[in-house]
């Protein structure tokens, strides 16, 4: 479910990719994998970037809640009219399994872009397809 400027929306789909990535936070370098989620609507894409590292992911316990925000690099709406960042809002996101193969993602920003207001709460059930192996 994702809420945009109080409409709701029920029905989407959602891609999970990861990528390689290098930061450095809190005076520490790390590198490693990190999800980058595409929810899909009819009108609109909203895309996740992140820097929390997958094996994180499959570490974390069932019913475990993590704070994440922190981890979010980047923010993107994209529509007909083109993409716009929105990370300079004001974002929380929360990671919690729920069980071995689902974790629930909550998100919610509020920003303002070309006077355009963004206002998004989004939940949903994701999973990330944590046990392939990769080549």
């Amino acid at each position: 479910m994702i809420k945009l400027n109080n409409k709701l929306y029920s029905k989407l789909s959602y891609q999970v990719s990861f990528g390689d990535y290098q930061v450095k936070q809190n005076g520490k370098k790390r590198s490693g994998k990190a999800p980058y989620i595409t929810f899909i609507l009819d009108d609109f894409e909203l895309e996740l970037e992140l820097v929390y590292d997958k094996k994180w992911i499959k570490e974390l316990k069932i019913n475990d809640k993590k704070d994440i925000s922190k981890y979010v690099t980047d923010i993107i709406y994209n529509d007909s009219k083109g993409w716009i960042s929105l990370i300079y809002g004001t974002y929380q996101c929360f990671l919690e399994r729920i069980d071995n193969e689902f974790y629930l993602l909550d998100f919610y920003c509020n920003t303002i872009d070309d006077e355009e207001e963004f206002s998004i709460v989004l939940n949903e059930k994701i999973n990330f397809i944590l046990n392939y192996e990769e080549k």
